[in-house]
């Protein structure tokens, strides 16, 4: 994350990579999926995983 990131875009990336830990995925794959913004109708992040494995 770059360093004049806002403080509520630190902590979705930050909520993100703590509940994605076990899959070990790397900051452009946890950024990938944050979907959050005017229109997301609350939902702040969107993963698929198939088999247990990250596209």
């Amino acid at each position: 994350m770059p360093s004049e990131t806002a403080p509520d875009d630190f902590f979705t990336f930050f909520a993100a990579d703590r509940a994605l830990q076990d899959w070990d995925l790397d900051n452009d794959e946890i950024l990938d999926g944050i979907v959050e913004g005017a229109h997301g109708c609350g939902i702040d992040g969107l993963r698929c995983f198939v088999d247990g494995r990250y596209p």
